[in-house]
């Protein structure tokens, strides 16, 4: 009987899979789309996507695997429509034409620190993103993120 119960738990927990989740961020009308389907993997496409069935075949890939490991960045909206991507945690790689909406921005360390102290407590056209979905909100509150964050 143990057995049996153990197998029926097995095979519920497998036919559950984790839908992905899609979140929007918007600033100024400009908008990027966050699919998380919590396996360490998280993509980015510029503007609103409607569902995963529809996905544009250009975008950031963002993986976060082993232990002790998540995904932190900062999003930054550009004058230009674009939005920079400063890196904290994960592994961050555009794919297919992404390079004209997205940038990757590669700091050093100390320029890092100086343009985050700069900007602590008035995020405004900055997002910080994580793969925490709580501490995400929490810190972008705190920090008057003027970005608007919805499901």
């Amino acid at each position: 009987m143990r057995n049996y119960t153990f197998a029926i738990l097995v095979l519920c927990l497998m036919s559950c899979g984790t839908k992905s989740r899609i979140t929007y961020y918007c600033y100024n009308d400009v908008c990027f789309s966050k699919v998380n389907n919590s396996s360490g993997e998280t993509y980015f496409y510029y503007g609103k996507i409607k569902d995963e069935k529809t996905l544009p075949n250009s975008g950031i890939k963002c993986e976060y695997y082993g232990f002790n490991n998540g995904m932190h960045a900062y999003f930054v909206f550009n004058l230009d429509s674009t939005i920079s991507i400063r890196s904290v945690m994960g592994k961050f790689e555009l794919f297919g034409n992404s390079d004209i909406n997205f940038k990757i921005d590669k700091m050093k360390n100390i320029e890092f620190i100086y343009w985050h102290d700069s900007i602590l407590g008035n995020y405004n056209n900055t997002v910080f993103i994580s793969n925490i979905s709580e501490f995400e909100i929490n810190h972008n509150n705190e920090n008057n993120s003027s970005v608007s964050i919805y499901e």
